[in-house]
C-alpha cells in the first residue's frame, strides 16, 4: 500500500482535439469516455484503466503503456506506430482500420 488514494475516475466525458502529447496518465481511470482526434504520441501510462472507452482517429504513435487495461474498447482509424503493450490487458477491445504496425506487445491478456 502506497498511501496515495486511487485516482478519481473519470466517467461518460467527450474529448475531442486534445493535445495530450507526452502526457504521463499514470494510472488514471477512463469508463464510457470518447476520444477523437486525441494525440496521445509519446504518452505514458502505468497502471490506468480504459473501460468501455471509444478511440476515433487517435494517434498513440511512440507511445508507452505498462500493466494498464483498455477493456470492451472501440478502436476506430487509430495509429499505433511504435507504440509498446507491456503486461497490459485488452480483453473485449476491438481494432478497426488501425495502423498497428510496428507495435510492441510483451504479456498481457489480449
Amino acid at each position: 500500500m502506497t498511501g496515495e488514494p486511487a485516482p478519481e475516475p473519470i466517467l461518460g466525458r467527450r474529448i475531442v482535439g486534445d493535445d495530450w502529447y507526452a502526457e504521463e496518465l499514470g494510472a488514471a481511470v477512463f469508463r464510457d469516455c470518447t476520444f477523437v482526434d486525441v494525440d496521445l504520441t509519446e504518452a505514458t501510462s502505468n497502471g490506468a484503466v480504459f473501460d468501455g472507452c471509444t478511440f476515433h482517429q487517435c494517434r498513440f504513435n511512440a507511445s508507452i503503456h505498462h500493466a494498464s487495461a483498455f477493456v470492451a474498447c472501440d478502436f476506430r482509424r487509430t495509429n499505433f506506430f511504435d507504440a509498446t503493450f507491456d503486461g497490459c490487458k485488452l480483453l473485449g477491445t476491438v481494432f478497426s482500420e488501425c495502423t498497428m504496425r510496428p507495435m510492441k506487445v510483451t504479456g498481457g491478456q489480449w
